[in-house]
Formats: C-alpha cells, structure tokens, sequence
C-alpha cells in the first residue's frame, strides 16, 4: 500500500508541477492496487453497517417532507431515517462563489434538510479557491481517501474513471446501484439515451451522473457575446453579425470610433471556450467527428484559413497583441474600462444581470450573445457548447468508503421526483408554485444581490437530477436573445462526445501522445498569428502528424465506435 501511494504520490507532483501526463505504471504498482482493491472490499463487507432494512427485501418506502412541507412517499434502497447517524466524507470543489459567507455548503438550507430526512450527515471538504485539479490528484496519495468524490473533465484520476476502479481507488457501482438505487436505475431504463451515455462500453456503472430532467435539459447556455450598447453608437445591431466580414467591419468601426481599446478577447488559445469563434471553419482545436470519421481540428485546413483570418485582426489591433497571455474570461476591470467589445460568456452573465452598475460598468451597459460567425451567410458553425441531457460530471464512491450501501442509497434519493424538487427549489420563500403545479425560483433567488451565494444557501447549485429551466425561467429578454442567436446558427454535430470512454491503455498513450501536442499547438497557433513561428501551416500540420496524432486520433476512433455500438 505504501509504495503505491508513494508511487502515486510522485506522480501527482509531476502532474501539478510539470502539467506531465500519462506516466508508465509498474507492475508492483498493479499487484497492490489489486491489494488495495481486495482490502477496500473486504472491509467494506466486513464494517459494522447501521441496522437498515435492503434493497434485496421488498420495496422499501422512506417517509420525507416535501417542498411543500407535506408528508411524501420516497422509494429507496435502504430504510431513512437511518436508526444511528452515519457521516459521510464529501470532497465537493462547488466554486467558492456559490459558499459566499457560509464555511461549507452543508451550511445550505437543502444540506439541512436532506441530513433531517436521512440521518445521514454530510462532512464536506472543500479545495481552497483555484486548487481543484490538484487537491483533486493529491487525494490518491492520502492514507485515506474521502468517501465521495466529486470529478469532472479537469478532476479526474490520471488514467481515467474505469483505472480508478481497476488501481482499487473507487468501487464499481453496477450491483450496488441494481440494489440500492431504485430512482437511478428508473432514470436509465426509462430513458435509453441517458443509459448509454452514463455507463462504460461493456455495461458498467462508476458513478452517479450529474444529469438533467430529459423534459427540461440544457440547451446551449454560452457562446461569443458582444456590447449591443456599443454596436449601437457605430449604427449597427447585434442581428448585422452574421459572417466574419461583418464581425471585421463591425471591431474595426468599434476601434476607430475609440469606443473600446481592443474590440475582440480571445483566449492564450486563439479561440474561445468551445471554439465558437473558431467553428465557422469547419474545425476545432480539439478532436472532431465529421460523418463519423474522428479528425484533429488543427491539422484541417479551416484551422489554416482562422490563423490567416487572426493575423490581419492581430496586425490592425482588433485583438490583444498579447492574447497568448489570456485567460478564458476578460479582467473585471479590463470591462469595467471598457478595453473590449466583445468575448465569450454565460448566458446568465449576459443582459445587466452580472454587469451592471454595482460593477462599476458605464450606463447602458447591455452584453449580448451573438450568432457564430461564418465564412458565408446561410452557413451554420457545428462545434459549440453542447446541449445536453446529462453531464460527464460524476460522483464517485471511494473504496475507503466503509458504508457504501448507505453512500449508494443515499446519492440515489436525489434522483426522485419530490426530492429533485426540493434540490432544484429549496424550501419556504425561495420558490413560488405556478398555477400548472410547476415551480420558479422567488425573487429571493432571482433578485438576489449575490445571486450564487443565494443559490449555494437555498437550494443545491449543481443538482444531480436538474430541471434547467429552474435557470432559464429566470433570464431576462436580453439573457433569452442570446441563447436563441447561438442555437439559430450552430448545431454542435462535429463535437467528440464527451460520453465516450477509453481504456485504461487507450488514456495512458493517447494522453502520453496529447501532453506535447497540445502544447505545440497552442504555442505555435499564438506565433504564427503574431508572425514570428518559425512554421507555415504545412509544416505546423507536418509536425503535430510527426508527433504521433494519427496514433491518438485511432485511439479515439476505437473509442467513438465502441460508443455508438454501446
């Protein structure tokens, strides 16, 4: 066990230090996380368990109060209120936004009640701001592991989901979730699409999956944005953005009237989040799918043609001279001061609901999502935020965890239908019931002056059963133009799912292979913008093929057709 952790433990330190990926593991390293795995196992069956009814009996019937303060009736796996208080250890990274003044989400009034329902009490460990990713990798160097981890596309363990399971660091879910989780398991059977997407290719099941009401999903909630105010005083409106030749005229009318000192923010990678900004050449700076063959978007022309298009907005000052620097978002006070017209954001941050005059921004201040921009009107771009049904974010069960059925049965509550509710609405004043017997949140969510610290109190900021439109019922016209402008001009056909799941050996090479691409990529797409790379684009798309991207995009081929024929 020690030499894995401290095989483990210098790993992390080169990943957080060195950002290195895909280190060869030995095979001392495999035969004690098989010990591990075993041990983890063995205690877990043999830890005395509170005195609880199973799920292998009859169906069991949990009695909670509901969001409307009534008796409900809740299927679940073991019998709640558990007879003795069980503690569960939760390593949950939220955004320090949503905690605001409390010291812990299980302050939040949902926690509470969840925990007077179940007698199950919640002990959260929360990363300090910024510290994530690697408070996340240090956790499997740690004697002991918390019970519940919550993982996301930048949280995860090195090789993979379906390698923690195998090195003995978390369980497999599969029978414990056919026994213990009647409310997920309805959720699979009843929707097949959200069946596939959450299981591994041969079936498996390794962790709850943060998922969305199918009936009230998430459409795309982001994309390029840009000050409609502004536009307005050069004489144009948000709908004359269409082509990038209309986006040229537009940043450069902004910068000649001196409206803004650098009309468009891009980020150190030439592009935006999603590569919205990027989609209307037909590529990405990442792995896409053309009619189900898997390419790499740099080494396809489009990438070319976007690189020729920056250098001319680079040498006429339509972006930073220094955008290599940047991070996704502006600086607050790069907006405040008006230094930009436009950049990637939020719907929920566009309209005056995150800028307004409490930032300090100038009067009329109105940012507005745009539509993709194209090479020629009538096209559409199809790489852009994804809508989705459910997410890759996943909460995982550690094998350290010496009470999993409870873990199990537990997580499963929040996928009932009258628990959700009270997930996504909170309790008392903070929703109000419409006519239909739908809810929305009260203005003490909508208007609140700290709207995610609102959210983190009263009702759970990331809900593993959500119903979106708790959020967009409570945009704005503004907030609403946005999302439809980015749906009315993209589709996202081209984006490699993020569903789809690699082998233990297909991570290691593929991320072995990536590590150095990735950052070839990103360094030389920022120099030949600014005109000093040392490549032209056919010896940039020679280099990243002699790097071994052909071997990476196989790998993810295999994947993406194991996916399909899941």
């Amino acid at each position: 066990m020690k030499q894995k952790k401290a095989a483990v433990f210098f790993l992390v330190a080169a990943t957080v230090l060195l950002l290195a990926v895909g280190c060869t593991k030995e095979n001392a390293n495999q035969t004690d996380a098989a010990a591990k795995a075993a041990a983890s196992n063995a205690a877990s069956q043999d830890t005395a368990k509170p005195d609880t009814q199973t799920a292998s009996q009859d169906e069991i019937i949990s009695t909670f109060t509901g969001i409307d303060g009534d008796p409900i009736q809740v299927k679940s796996g073991v019998q709640f209120p558990l007879k003795d208080t069980v503690t569960l250890t939760f390593w949950y990274d939220p955004g320090w936004n949503f905690i605001g003044e409390m010291q812990s989400l299980g302050e939040g009034e949902v926690w509470k009640w969840m925990e007077e329902q179940t007698n199950v009490h919640i002990e959260f460990i929360h990363p300090a701001s910024g510290t994530g990713e690697q408070s996340y990798q240090l956790l499997f160097a740690s004697d002991k592991m918390p019970d519940i981890l919550y993982a996301t596309p930048k949280y995860e363990y090195t090789y993979g989901a379906q390698a923690a399971v195998d090195d003995g660091y978390y369980y497999d879910l599969t029978e414990y979730v056919a026994k213990y989780a009647p409310n997920y398991t309805k959720i699979l059977e009843t929707y097949p699409v959200i069946n596939s997407n959450v299981k591994t290719d041969d079936g498996k099941i390794l962790s709850f999956n943060q998922m969305y009401m199918p009936e009230h999903s998430k459409a795309c909630n982001a994309g390029p944005s840009i000050r409609a105010d502004l536009l307005e005083k050069i004489g144009m409106k948000v709908e004359d953005l269409v082509t990038y030749d209309d986006w040229h005229t537009a940043l450069t009318k902004l910068k000649d009237a001196g409206l803004c000192e650098v009309p468009l923010h891009i980020s150190k990678t030439g592009s935006m989040e999603y590569d919205e900004f990027l989609a209307g050449y037909n590529t990405a700076q990442d792995f896409i799918v053309v009619d189900g063959t898997v390419k790499y978007g740099p080494i396809e022309d489009g990438y070319g043609e976007y690189i020729d298009m920056l250098k001319q907005w680079y040498n006429e000052g339509l972006i930073d001279s220094d955008f290599g620097l940047n991070a996704r978002d502006p600086e607050e006070v790069d907006v405040i001061n008006n230094k930009y017209a436009a950049w990637w954001s939020y719907c929920s941050w566009n309209g005056t609901k995150k800028w307004n005059a409490s930032m300090g921004v100038a009067d009329g201040f109105n940012l507005i999502g745009t539509r993709l921009p194209v090479k020629e009107a009538g096209q559409i771009a199809h790489y852009r935020t994804p809508d989705l049904i459910n997410n890759e974010y996943g909460f995982h069960i550690t094998a350290d965890c010496e009470n999993v059925e409870v873990a199990v049965a537990w997580f499963d509550l929040w996928y009932d239908a009258n628990v959700s509710l009270v997930a996504n609405y909170g309790l008392g004043d903070t929703h109000i019931k419409n006519a239909d017997g739908t809810y929305d949140w009260s203005e003490k969510l909508t208007k609140a002056e700290d709207a995610s610290a609102a959210r983190g109190r009263y009702v759970l900021p990331v809900c593993p059963f959500e119903n979106y439109t708790r959020i967009s019922n409570a945009w704005s016209d503004a907030q609403k133009e946005s999302q439809k402008n980015w749906l009315a001009s993209s589709d996202y056909a081209y984006f490699y799912p993020n569903y789809v799941v690699m082998t233990a050996e297909e991570n290691t090479e593929c991320s072995t292979i990536m590590a150095d691409i990735k950052t070839f990529v990103e360094e030389e797409t920022y120099k030949m913008v600014a005109g000093n790379s040392s490549y032209t684009f056919e010896t940039f798309k020679d280099h990243i093929i002699k790097m071994g991207i052909e071997d990476a995009v196989k790998i993810k081929q295999d994947a993406y057709i194991r996916y399909i024929n899941r």
